[in-house]
């Protein structure tokens, strides 16, 4: 792990809505955007507070024993 955040508001809107409100900060393009909520009448977004960045990385094991990873991740 590279780092750490708190878990802001949760967005639930139209997708049209949702990208209007976090394009600015989405860290993706329209076109990947579009393609992931495709045939989606509603889409999600996590506002991120306070991020942290270790000066060096973490494992998931140091932080938590016997933690497994979840299935996706994303890097940012």
């Amino acid at each position: 792990m590279i780092g750490e955040f708190d878990v802001g508001t949760i967005l639930a809107r139209e997708p049209g809505e949702l990208w209007q409100e976090t394009k600015k900060y989405a860290g993706i393009m329209r076109a990947f955007f579009d393609a992931y909520f495709m045939k989606r009448a509603t889409g999600f977004a996590i506002e991120i507070k306070n991020p942290k960045r270790y000066t060096e990385q973490v494992t998931l094991s140091e932080m938590v024993p016997g933690a497994i990873p979840p299935q996706s991740f994303r890097y940012i």
